[in-house]
């Protein structure tokens, strides 16, 4: 996605790169006053909303072209808000992990999840390059990922 930009590829890294930073401040000051669950279903409200406005904005280029400026910078700010919600998710995941679980289940929970999402790394290149081949909207697969976590979400438990 990010090689389709007429911006720099280093820069789009440096943008989303500067995502994690500011979550991880962010969640400093936020970790103590949301509920887990409320945090969860936000912020994967938030991805949907991004995915789904990016189903209607983003095309990716089978041609060599690229997308023109314009474009760029309103995909680049939906991608920098979804990686900070992602990057948010996780380190809300970590710090409420080690407080509510036994070393022993915490290790085997995140070895789980460790693994799962290699695998899903490991295959969403093939996801994408499908996608782009077949001319299917790759924001749809992320947008029905979106409201699958929104649902999973409604299981947590509810502490602070």
């Amino acid at each position: 996605m990010l090689n389709d930009f007429q911006i720099d590829i280093f820069i789009n890294g440096v943008v989303l790169g500067v995502s994690y930073v500011v979550s991880e401040f962010f969640c400093y000051f936020v970790v103590k006053n949301v509920k887990r669950r409320n945090f969860a279903i936000i912020s994967m409200a938030i991805i949907l909303v991004c995915s789904f406005v990016l189903i209607f904005i983003y095309r990716p280029k089978t041609d060599g072209s690229t997308i023109p400026l314009s474009g760029n910078i309103g995909i680049l700010a939906a991608m920098f808000v979804i990686t900070f919600c992602i990057s948010a998710e996780f380190t809300y995941f970590y710090i409420y992990m080690t407080e509510l679980y036994p070393t022993q289940v915490r290790v085997i929970g995140i070895s789980l999840i460790t693994f799962t999402g290699a695998i899903a790394l490991a295959v969403s290149q093939y996801i994408i390059d499908s996608c782009i081949n077949t001319g299917f909207n790759v924001m749809i697969v992320f947008t029905l990922f979106a409201v699958a976590s929104i649902i999973a979400s409604f299981f947590l438990p509810e502490t602070i």
